[in-house]
């Protein structure tokens, strides 16, 4: 902000250094018992320094205990005309209790005029070495380019670090968005955000770290390193940047977000459980980092999910879609929450498959359990598509099948253990083949109930 109100070349960027707060305590304190009788000045003299530098080695910054602050701002301030945008300075708070924060931010500024880049933001760090983090919103954007050809300036990065035995980081949104460009310019890169600690969400919040001009820059990496949880009330979470997000910890498990969302392009990892009263929607591709049960209402999964070789259970009241060809690479599978499943590709697990709902078929599917586990719907199967169900396994339709809307066709792998099937299927051929269980059924063949 000095940058507002003073010439850049006599602007002193290193006014805030700790090295220089301990120094005036020492000046002062010289001047004191130099300039004065009195003891209690002079003792007062000689323990400044001493409690600053201490401080100071403790804590980095000259903060003891609890330390609550409002708006803290380093941004550039607004460029002459004529010049590039001005970088924000860096903004390091660290204390040995419980810090908050209102507002902070360290922004650089846009060009101002022709072929003027824009501004970098700057590196923020706010670490509690013995206690919580709390702040409200954060801001290291890039500065944008304006006029000409000119690159937009890249966003700062933001490290959230709490410390003692159960620390936790409350904080709303956060946004390191590289700067925009014009012409034949660089957009700006997003700047990295680390949440290391438990996550706690105190307001409707939005994660944006993308690269400058909608995602032509390098989008910068998200990582929350715990668990991310509403507080006071459900809140909505939406993530936006074309880098890598990491949900290191699970998701809504002790406290339920309302939503969960992430943008394409970039990518999702998911290291636990994700649990919203709402909608989950993954936009860009997913990938497990562990077992993982996902619960709310309705799921979107628009690009790929890969499975690691982890178990995934989606438990939702609503729709979920399964498109088998962008399902990879999960061990056991199971749907269930009393929504709807619909299917539709060639759907493969290593381990089994439970589908505890209904099951639409969107399209022709064929469902298979490479490892020979069981494959079990344990509710209806609808829909006028071909399924076809592969396994040396026990395949299992617990609930009616076509009784809604007939199948096309049904196909069992003929190297099964058992089919078991409910008697009131509607598909063609399906009851003659239930009809005649005296005669010829093949082996391991049971059926559900009395053949109508």
């Amino acid at each position: 902000s000095y940058y507002v109100f003073q010439n850049p070349k006599i602007v002193n960027q290193y006014a805030a250094m700790p090295s220089l707060h301990f120094g005036w305590d020492m000046l002062v304190a010289i001047a004191l018992v130099y300039n004065t009788r009195s003891v209690v000045l002079r003792v007062i003299a000689i323990v400044m320094p001493v409690v600053m530098l201490g401080g100071i080695v403790l804590t980095g910054t000259p903060i003891l205990g609890a330390t609550t602050l409002t708006t803290v701002t380093t941004s550039g301030g607004t460029a002459l005309a004529g010049t590039a945008g001005r970088p924000a300075g860096p903004l390091t708070l660290a204390s040995a209790d419980t810090l908050t924060a209102t507002t902070l931010t360290a922004s650089g500024s846009n060009g101002n005029g022709a072929d003027q880049p824009g501004g970098a933001g700057g590196t923020l760090s706010i670490t509690s070495t013995g206690g919580h983090v709390r702040v409200g919103t954060i801001s290291a954007i890039g500065g944008h380019a304006l006029a000409g050809n000119a690159n937009g300036g890249n966003g700062g990065s933001v490290s959230l670090d709490a410390g003692g035995v159960t620390p936790t980081i409350t904080h709303q949104t956060v946004t390191t968005t590289g700067g925009k460009r014009i012409g034949s310019g660089t957009a700006g890169t997003g700047g990295d955000i680390s949440v290391a600690d438990a996550s706690l969400l105190s307001a409707a919040t939005t994660i944006a770290a993308g690269g400058g001009s909608a995602g032509a820059g390098t989008g910068g990496h998200v990582t929350f390193g715990d668990t991310v949880d509403s507080s006071g009330s459900n809140r909505t979470l939406a993530v936006n940047t074309n880098g890598i997000t990491t949900f290191t910890g699970a998701v809504g498990e002790t406290f339920a977000l309302t939503s969960l969302a992430t943008d394409a392009p970039g990518s999702v990892r998911v290291g636990g459980n994700v649990t919203t009263t709402g909608v989950q929607t993954y936009n860009d591709p997913l990938t497990l980092l562990a077992h993982s049960t996902m619960t709310g209402t309705t799921p979107t999964f628009g690009s790929t999910l890969t499975g690691g070789g982890f178990d995934l259970t989606l438990n939702f009241s609503g729709t979920t879609v399964i498109n088998g060809a962008a399902f990879t690479g999960i061990n056991q599978f199971v749907s269930g929450n009393g929504g709807t499943t619909s299917l539709t590709g060639a759907f493969t697990t290593t381990g089994a498959q439970t589908f505890g709902d209904a099951v639409t078929l969107a399209g022709g599917t064929t469902l298979t359990s490479s490892g020979n586990h069981d494959i079990t719907f344990n509710s209806t199967v609808n829909g006028a598509r071909a399924l076809a169900v592969n396994t040396t396994g026990t395949t299992t339709f617990g609930g009616s099948v076509g009784t809604t809307t007939a199948l096309t066709s049904l196909t069992t792998d003929p190297g099964g253990e058992e089919l078991c099937l409910r008697p009131d299927l509607t598909i063609p051929v399906a009851r003659d083949y239930l009809a005649s269980p005296r005669a010829g059924q093949p082996m391991g063949f049971c059926y559900l109930g009395p053949v109508l």
